[in-house]
This record gives structure tokens, C-alpha cells and sequence, in this order.
């Protein structure tokens, strides 16, 4: 199924008071200077996933500035920003409008004019990035590590956002219940939260391994310039267990926590503790151990096999976000990802101060000047 983008227009953000792009269904190049608001583009798209998007910012943080003069900038003209993306989604065409004021100091987000909730946007779209900034997240902490798996689990199910924003729900409901009465084996209600918040476990753990099965078979099938990774999530019990064995251990390690838990403030035990293990191949090394560059051809190894997966299991194209990755690749990976690109046929953003290098993409893409 084609997934692609005809039209992005953009009030008040960022660097842009007004921006209107209309855009092929191709390789997209949007070049221009550090700071002329090419990344912010690619931060607009992002935002057609679950979550803050591509560098996780405040909504606030994203209205644009006003120059007074030379020397001063004041954000106190401008309360609010909007994006209007038009697009071929999995539903048909869409018009996905999303706004923020600091008035109500709320998004709102809207699909053919009707309100939805960020994580029912995996029901329109799927979004893969690649940024800079992603280039350490296998030296980061493991909730930045599960939060990257996660947003590859969005792309293939689009139910594991919700999944992920319940269990967050549940589990903050009880701490809220277990700093009233501390939660005592006889309570009712904090025994259904920790039933719910093990069944919606389940359902997160399965999708994770799933996905990171898939994605494996895919990293293996896939002849590539770039090495290979070896990825696995682990199990929270040691071992993988049945699912009527997982959830009465999950239940039990719940109510075991219970002190400790009201005590801290925060789940001591749970899905949340979960690790997403990465390894060099052929080098058998952890991710975290390899160098910069390493880490980097890593990502984009990852990024291949999401692709190659997309079209065998989810049957649908992704809308691909690279900012600046051909930066500091050489010559022979350029050219043989540019190619990768060429015949993946997704529309693919890609971001760049320099067309140098980059000629075999030039010839097949629409080029944006910022």
C-alpha cells in the first residue's frame, strides 16, 4: 500500500511563519545552511507518529520566535503554532491538522477534521527516522534503548502505542492507590489495576519479541554494505514462559513490590525494566562497546531491515526521515544507499548542507532549497 505525502503547511513554526511544500511521491532533498529550519521540517513530518517526534521537544517550544531586533528575540507575539499534512494514508486521503496553544497549553490533533489521540496516528501512517542524535542510543539508558524499539513496534503494530500509553496509566493509578492505603492484599481495586497492568504486559512483551523476530530475519536475509546486527529483547523471567505462567509471576512480583513501590514513588518491576540488546555481529560485540561510525552503520542496518520487513509483513510503505546520514559515510556505503533508496520506492526525506556525493540520489529526487 502507498503511504506518501503531497502537501505540508506550517504556521508559525519553528523558523517559519509560513511554510507551504507541495511535495512528490519520491526521494525528497531539502538542502540548505545549519539553522535554515531543514530538520524542523523533518520534526513536523515526526510528529505523524506517537510521541514528540524527532527530538522530542515541548509543544511550546516549537512556536516560533519573533526578532524584535538584531540583538533580542521574544516569543510574545506568536501563542500558538499548526501544521496542516496532506496526505495518501492507509484510511485514503487525510488531512492531518495538529496545533498548539499556550493558552489552553494543549495539542490538538485531527484527522479529516475529526479528533483522535496521538497513538492513532500508527492507523494512518508509519514514520521511520534516523537523526544525529540517534547516533548515541546504544550508549543511553535502557528507557531510551526500549523507547527506539518502540517506536519500531509502532510500524508493524499499530495497537502497541495504546498498549504502552495504558500501562503507563495503570501503573500511575497504582501509585496513586498505594499512597492512599498502601496497598493492602485485601483491596479490591489495586488487585484489578495490577491484573490489567500485567494482561496489557503481555501484550507489549509479545509485540516486542515479535517485532524484534521479525526484524532479525530480515537483518539476516538482506546482503548490505553495512554490518549486521544481532538484536533480542529480554525475557523478565530469565526465560520465556507461557502466557498463563507470565502473568501469574508477573502478578506476584507486583504484589511483592507493593512497599517499595509506595515508597519510591515508581514501578520498581515491570515491562518498564525490559532491555533491547543490540550486538555487532560479526565482530560479536555490544553495541554500546563499538565505535561512533560502527554505531551508526548499525542504526542504518536496522533501518534496511525495517524497510525490507515493512513490505513483507505490514504490506505498507513507511514514510522514511534521514537527517543528515550520508554525512561522514564513505564513497562505496553512499552510493550503495542511495541505491537501497532508488529502488525501495518510499518516499524518503533526506536532509543535507551539501549536494557533494550525493549525485546518483540527485538525479531521482525533488530537490528543496531552505
Amino acid at each position: 500500500m502507498e503511504v506518501y505525502l503531497e502537501q505540508i503547511i506550517l504556521t508559525n513554526y519553528r523558523n517559519f511563519s509560513r511554510l507551504e511544500l507541495n511535495i512528490n511521491n519520491n526521494i525528497i532533498i531539502i538542502s540548505g545552511e545549519n539553522g535554515s529550519g531543514k530538520t524542523n521540517i523533518l520534526e513536523a513530518i515526526s510528529l505523524l507518529s506517537p510521541g514528540r517526534g524527532i527530538r522530542g521537544a515541548k509543544y511550546e517550544d516549537i512556536i516560533r520566535l519573533f526578532q524584535q531586533t538584531e540583538q533580542q528575540w521574544s516569543s510574545n507575539l506568536y501563542q500558538e503554532w499548526s501544521s496542516n499534512l496532506y496526505l495518501q494514508s492507509k484510511l485514503g486521503k487525510a488531512l492531518v491538522h495538529s496545533s498548539y496553544s499556550k493558552k489552553n497549553n494543549s495539542r490538538i490533533l485531527e484527522y479529516n477534521g475529526s479528533k483522535i489521540s496521538n497513538s492513532e496516528l500508527t492507523n494512518l501512517v508509519n514514520i521511520i527516522w534516523i537523526t544525529p542524535q540517534m547516533d548515541g542510543v546504544f550508549l543511553g539508558s535502557s528507557s531510551d534503548k526500549r523507547k527506539y524499539l518502540d517506536r519500531i513496534v509502532y510500524n508493524f503494530h499499530p495497537e502497541h502505542a495504546a498498549n504502552v500509553n495504558q500501562y503507563n496509566y495503570l501503573c500511575s493509578e497504582r501509585l496513586k492507590v498505594l499512597s492512599v492505603n498502601g496497598g493492602s492484599s485485601n483491596d479490591e481495586w489495586i488487585l484489578i489495576l495490577e491484573k490489567k497492568i500485567a494482561e496489557i504486559a503481555l501484550k507489549i512483551n509479545n509485540l516486542r519479541s515479535n517485532t524484534v523476530d521479525f526484524l532479525q530475519d530480515a537483518i539476516k536475509s538482506i546482503d548490505t554494505l553495512f554490518p549486521k546486527a544481532e538484536i533480542k529483547v529480554t525475557h523478565l523471567f530469565k526465560d520465556a514462559v507461557a502466557e498463563d505462567v507470565f502473568l501469574e509471576k508477573y502478578l506476584l512480583e507486583l504484589y511483592k513490590s507493593r512497599q517499595k513501590d509506595k515508597i519510591t514513588k515508581r514501578t520498581n518491576f515491570g515491562i518498564n525494566k525490559q532491555e533491547f540488546i543490540v550486538i555487532h555481529q560479526e565482530k560479536n560485540q555490544p553495541a554500546n562497546l563499538c565505535s561512533t561510525g560502527e554505531q551508526k552503520a548499525l542504526l542504518i542496518s536496522i533501518l534496511l531491515a525495517q524497510i525490507e520487513a515493512s513490505k513483507k509483513v505490514t504490506r505498507t510503505n513507511p514514510i522514511l526521515l534521514l537527517d543528515e546520514l550520508f554525512v561522514h559515510l564513505d564513497d562505496k556505503r553512499k552510493d550503495y544507499l542511495a541505491e537501497n533508496l532508488i529502488n525501495s520506492k518510499l518516499q524518503t526525506f533526506v536532509t543535507t548542507t551539501s549536494l557533494d556525493g550525493l549525485e546518483k540520489i540527485v538525479k531521482n529526487a525533488q530537490l528543496l532549497s531552505i
